[in-house]
């Protein structure tokens, strides 16, 4: 017999004998691969079972273990071994119950095995697609949990805490399920196993949390494990809500994108691997918030906001630029890169977010505005918030507030590009993020603008967002954040001026150029849909 960590079920190796449909092998995290058919092995008790530790077995099962406990003869290589059947049920046993994600083994007199139940989580949650250890739900929906116990305990004193950061909620078991509150019912019992089910609030904080289990007032929380909770657009009293299917598959599901560049008269598609589901990708979007300005200064009242999409987003639009607090990517744009990556060199954004944190979250060098677009939406669908990439040709850049693009030539008609801090670019991208906004009117709610790419500062940080694009359509300037910075990109009035020694002449104004052909993915399609209309 061999044990294999990790192999899908659904991909097994040629002629490897694997046996899918015994209960053991659907059960656990490893494969059994037999050189005689499982049933007959498992089924002999005078059977010998020839065991290969192929990856590095769980913390209690390893070879130290098996040569103290286990080992009735060694052969030849030291980590190949002959067993009895009883002995290899056992390993068998103890390697799956404790390997990460499907559940952890408990040292206590009580609790003495947690499932997580992480594949029937994961895809009643849509969570199954990433790659990641540790069990992940969305807010607002059910999860189940089973503990196993070394005997009978009193149900009604049981007390659970789901803490995060320094942010804890108490909760009994119920007879009912609760309201929009963290909450706990019992299912299922029997004198040594409780199925429970835990419920979430809808406008729960979004990060990892630790889950632990108290028995009775005079005895000190158990640990049960670690899980990580995200928003959930498919709930409709979370703020992230969208309605649709193919939305939600676009906005959130889709890991693959097109990003559009060039100008005017010639848009270009490129490929863009978001890649928010790869291995511990979630992770490293986490401790954005972490390194956050807003944790560095105030790590209880960050906390308590990380519930609102809102202030996430804003959050994570500082975190994607290296500007005030050393955030995902540098931007760099006189084409001098020999430190780094040119900006044209990234294909995705998984790539991008490694070498941050292998760094020790310094910035990696260097990015450019499609390249600060691509990662924010990378977080922000890992974080479960509906996001699409948008370009904007003939972009604006007011540098001064006054929705004003102000040009200055000489008499040749040479463009003196010192004189003004404004500037109109080919083509610009950013962010749109789907969400409620709790903070502002109900009017307000819908596609919200993120622009990580740092411009202007905002609140003292270079970060722009979450801006309402109906407030910008409405021209609602005073609503919460940044409305006229991205009026002036989709709507500015260009005035052009001639200069001549210390006079100027205005020759031109144009209230029509800026902001056009603005383009995003086409839901379910490689399509440029034109998205103009709900900016102006």
């Amino acid at each position: 017999m061999v044990l294999v960590e990790r192999l899908s079920l659904n991909d097994p190796p040629v002629d490897s004998g694997i046996q899918q449909q015994h209960e053991l092998v659907a059960l656990s995290t490893v494969i059994l691969v037999g050189h005689a058919p499982l049933d007959n092995v498992m089924g002999d008790p005078d059977s010998r079972c020839h065991l290969v530790w192929l990856g590095k077995p769980s913390p209690g099962v390893g070879v130290d273990t098996v040569k103290a406990n286990y080992l009735s003869k060694q052969t030849l290589d030291p980590r190949e071994w002959t067993l009895s059947v009883e002995v290899f049920q056992a390993i068998v046993l103890q390697w799956f119950t404790q390997s990460d994600g499907y559940g952890e083994e408990q040292e206590g007199r009580d609790l003495q095995f947690v499932d997580f139940q992480i594949q029937q989580n994961g895809r009643e949650h849509q969570t199954d697609a990433y790659r990641n250890k540790k069990l992940i739900i969305r807010r607002g929906k059910p999860f189940r949990m089973t503990l196993s116990m070394a005997r009978g305990v009193y149900v009604d004193q049981l007390t659970f805490t789901a803490q995060t950061g320094p942010r804890k909620w108490n909760f009994p078991i119920s007879q009912k399920e609760p309201g929009n509150v963290w909450g706990a019912v019992l299912r299922t019992s029997n004198s040594k196993t409780l199925d429970i089910t835990f419920f979430t609030p809808t406008n729960a904080i979004i990060g990892l949390y630790s889950l632990s289990v108290q028995f009775s007032s005079e005895e000190e929380p158990v640990t049960l494990g670690k899980v990580i909770l995200l928003f959930n657009p498919w709930h409709p009293g979370d703020a992230v809500f969208i309605e649709g299917e193919a939305e939600r598959q676009e906005y959130v599901m889709n890991d693959y994108g097109i990003i559009f560049q060039g100008n005017l008269n010639y848009i270009q598609a490129f490929s863009w691997n978001y890649g928010q589901f790869e291995e511990n990708i979630v992770d490293v979007c986490l401790s954005l918030l972490e390194h956050s300005f807003n944790f560095r200064g105030n790590p209880n009242a960050d906390y308590s906001r990380r519930g609102d999409p809102a202030y996430v987003s804003r959050v994570i639009s500082a975190m994607i630029n290296s500007n005030d607090d050393n955030g995902v990517v540098e931007g760099k744009w006189d084409g001098e890169f020999t430190e780094g990556k040119k900006p044209t060199e990234w294909n995705g954004s998984v790539a991008l977010l490694r070498q941050w944190q292998a760094n020790g979250f310094k910035p990696v060098k260097y990015g450019q505005c499609w390249v600060f677009a691509g990662v924010l939406c990378t977080v922000m669908r890992c974080l479960g918030v509906p996001t699409r990439v948008v370009t904007n040709f003939e972009s604006a850049h007011d540098g001064n507030g006054d929705l004003i693009i102000d040009q200055y030539f000489d008499k040749s008609g040479k463009h003196l590009k010192e004189e003004s801090e404004d500037s109109i670019w080919n083509y610009h991208v950013w962010n749109e993020c789907w969400m409620r906004r709790y903070d502002l009117s109900s009017f307000f709610n819908g596609w919200q603008v993120l622009d990580a790419t740092p411009q202007e500062l905002s609140d003292g940080i270079f970060c722009c967002g979450p801006t309402s694009v109906r407030a910008v359509k409405e021209k609602a300037l005073k609503v919460k954040y940044d409305v006229p910075f991205v009026y002036a990109e989709v709507k500015a009035t260009i005035n052009s001026w001639v200069k001549t020694d210390d006079k100027k002449e205005k020759v031109n104004t144009n209230t029509t150029s800026v902001g056009r052909n603005i383009s995003t993915k086409g839901v379910g399609a490689n399509t440029r849909v034109d998205i103009t209309n709900t900016y102006k």
